[in-house]
């Protein structure tokens, strides 16, 4: 189940990086992440501390409240 999280984190930062050169291109806008450590760095913590559930709905309550 960890390894799946794991995948699923890396399907996220993939997403999150055309959604960048998307912003970039089109926009001209560099969009920057005011979380420290970055969305996909916080789930992958709390999947580790928490388990795969609890963190992943955590690391997508962190998502939701950005885009």
């Amino acid at each position: 189940m960890t390894e799946f999280a794991d995948q699923l984190v890396n399907l996220y930062q993939a997403l999150a990086g055309v959604k960048s050169q998307v912003l970039m291109s089109v926009f001209g806008y560099q969009p920057v992440c005011k979380h420290n450590p970055s969305c996909s760095q916080y789930t992958r913590k709390m999947i580790r501390e928490r388990g795969t559930i609890i963190g992943l709905l955590a690391g997508m309550y962190r998502i939701i409240r950005c885009w």
